[in-house]
């Protein structure tokens, strides 16, 4: 997902970046509640016929799938934030706060789009200093060109 703001007559804004969600925590605590009620009736019937291994499986299986839903909220809940104020541009990156800040001056920054590999989705690296900083690597390639626009309008726009 990618939200601009931009002031031209300040010639200042951000770029704020974040990973499609496509459920939230409430959402997967009732999938959670659901897969685990279930497991465990199906379980109780298992152990009611005799086959009573089954409920330690079952509480496993939970347990598997709320460590893997958890992991991906978590591994989703990362955004990236580009700034452009007049002089410069600062990109930051992290999940509930800024982890790691990347500054350029903006008329030394530059921009690529470009594809690694036929299999994989292209990167878009901003490049200052022989320093390049990959962006929006969770978006897909619909958005990444998206991006691309906007950063080339912010970026090319002549100094007043």
């Amino acid at each position: 997902m990618v939200n601009v703001e931009y002031n031209s007559e300040t010639r200042c804004g951000h770029i704020i970046l974040r990973p499609h969600q496509a459920a939230s925590w409430r959402d997967n605590r009732i999938l959670l509640i659901m897969a685990g009620l279930m497991l465990t009736l199906i379980g109780t019937g298992f152990a009611l016929m005799g086959a009573w291994l089954i409920l330690p499986f079952a509480g496993l299986e939970v347990m598997a799938l709320t460590g893997l839903l958890w992991y991906v909220f978590h591994a989703r809940s990362r955004q990236e934030v580009v700034h452009f104020s007049e002089q410069e541009i600062i990109v930051e990156q992290g999940r509930h706060r800024p982890e790691q800040i990347w500054r350029c001056q903006r008329p030394w920054c530059r921009f690529n789009l470009r594809r690694s590999h036929p299999w994989y989705p292209r990167q878009l690296k901003l490049r200052c200093h022989q320093r390049e900083i990959e962006i929006g690597s969770f978006l897909n390639d619909d958005e990444r060109a998206r991006l691309k626009q906007y950063l080339q309008d912010f970026l090319c726009r002549p100094l007043i």
